[in-house]
């Protein structure tokens, strides 16, 4: 065989085997992306799935499942907003994607943009209408904003039987899998609690302190009764401080202007000198864009003093909190004027709950004494003349279907502005229980 021959034979040869390999590659496409599935899912890889996928898209931009799965890693990361921008990219070109339309639920619902993950969920049912996963997700959208009567409409239709769609069998009625009928059993239950219209609860509380004051004790007895966009609630107090007792009572009412706001009003009475003798607050509630809310309202306070008339306080206050995932934050500033300048307190919150939002644990952190706290003020009208730091924790934990455990414990210095120099040290504990019904 001649030479030329040879060489043109080998450059036909390497010219084939090169084109067999680019299309083996294109071909095998879905091969490559079972890889990077299997690092995700099986090997728990996903720095190593993302890199696969990206090699994917750099051959083939329009493969949407690498896409989806890079967007799902970066999800289960908690990178929310680059989980985000990836997902968009597939649903700006197909916006029907079923996978996609899922992650970007699971996106919104898990970083805490309830309102956002809401108007994902309805999509995904107004898309997919036979699906589950967007009915059930909604109804936990809605259980964690409140709605309960909407959730359980939406619960109560999921378990109806329906007709399968299309094929030899359509007409036939099928009913959810047995583990999607479990979780919806567990919902409504879970619901129903929730929308029970009463409760019932005691509180006792102790101050030990390291100087100055004797221990101080304080029981609070409530009684809470929803009614439409209304809840009330009546406490009783009784409190043992400066070896005198004392009784104090109070009522607290929420109402619901509309989905977002909502209104809080209180008023309360005492006889006794260690209280003050009325008390009362306004305060007006928003919930905002983002999973954030605020408010800003105002605390009076009207003392009698022993032999030297009264005394009433005006306090400024509000807030500003973000729901984030499991956890929520939040921020009270109380603004007290006095003479030419004003007393200022802040109390700022970090709480984390648990199996769902009626078991939680809060942690608080607060410099000043706190006026709005019937716990720290007792019959002293110049609290602002105290310096004081705290941190404390907090638990509410459902201990059954119907009873709450309340627990909580605090530490506070103070310094005295009349006593310089000192400085006391106290502990606050609390427990309580509640029951609804």
């Amino acid at each position: 065989m001649p030479r030329s021959f040879r060489r043109i034979t080998l450059i036909l040869f390497l010219f084939v085997t090169s084109a067999y390999s680019q299309d083996t590659i294109f071909f095998d496409v879905d091969k490559v992306f079972e890889r990077a599935r299997r690092s995700a899912f099986t090997e728990k890889n996903n720095q190593d799935a993302r890199d696969i996928c990206k090699k994917i898209l750099e051959k083939h931009p329009d493969y949407h499942d690498a896409r989806v799965l890079i967007a799902n890693t970066l999800s289960w990361e908690r990178r929310f907003q680059e989980a985000r921008a990836e997902i968009i990219k597939v649903l700006e070109k197909k916006p029907e994607y079923y996978d996609a339309v899922t992650v970007l639920l699971n996106i919104e619902f898990w970083s805490g943009n309830l309102r956002a993950a809401l108007q994902v969920a309805n999509k995904g049912i107004e898309l997919f209408p036979n699906e589950y996963y967007f009915k059930l997700t909604k109804a936990k959208i809605l259980d964690q904003l409140e709605e309960y009567d909407e959730a359980l409409v939406l619960l109560e239709e999921l378990k109806k039987p329906k007709n399968k769609p299309g094929g030899a069998n359509s007409g036939q009625t099928v009913l959810p899998p047995e583990d999607v009928m479990n979780e919806i059993d567990k919902m409504i239950h879970d619901i129903e609690l929730k929308r029970k219209r009463n409760h019932a609860g005691a509180m006792y509380t102790l101050e030990l302190f390291s100087d100055v004051y004797a221990p101080r004790h304080l029981l609070e007895l409530e009684g809470k009764h929803r009614f439409g966009k209304t809840t009330a609630i009546v406490r009783g107090s009784a409190a043992q401080r400066f070896e005198r007792t004392g009784l104090m009572g109070e009522a607290d009412l929420y109402y619901k202007l509309n989905k977002l706001t909502y209104l809080y009003l209180n008023g309360g009475f005492s006889p006794s000198a260690i209280f003050p003798r009325f008390r009362s607050g306004f305060e007006v509630y928003r919930r905002l864009p983002r999973n954030m809310d605020a408010s800003i309202g105002l605390r009076y306070l009207h003392f009698v003093l022993t032999g030297t008339g009264t005394k009433e306080i005006f306090i400024l206050t509000g807030s500003v909190g973000k729901y984030y995932s499991h956890y929520w934050f939040g921020l009270r500033p109380f603004i007290t004027p006095r003479g030419t300048g004003a007393a200022v307190s802040l109390l700022a919150h970090a709480r984390r709950y648990l199996r769902d939002t009626e078991n939680h644990f809060t942690l608080t952190a607060g410099y000043g004494l706190t006026p709005d706290n019937r716990v720290f003020l007792g019959d002293n009208p110049e609290f602002y003349q105290v310096s004081a730091l705290r941190l404390g924790a907090d638990l509410q934990k459902v201990l059954a279907d119907n009873y709450f455990l309340l627990a909580g414990i605090c530490f506070e210095t103070q310094r005295l502005n009349n006593l310089p120099g000192l400085t006391i040290f106290d502990g606050v504990f609390q427990l309580g229980i509640r029951y609804r019904f």
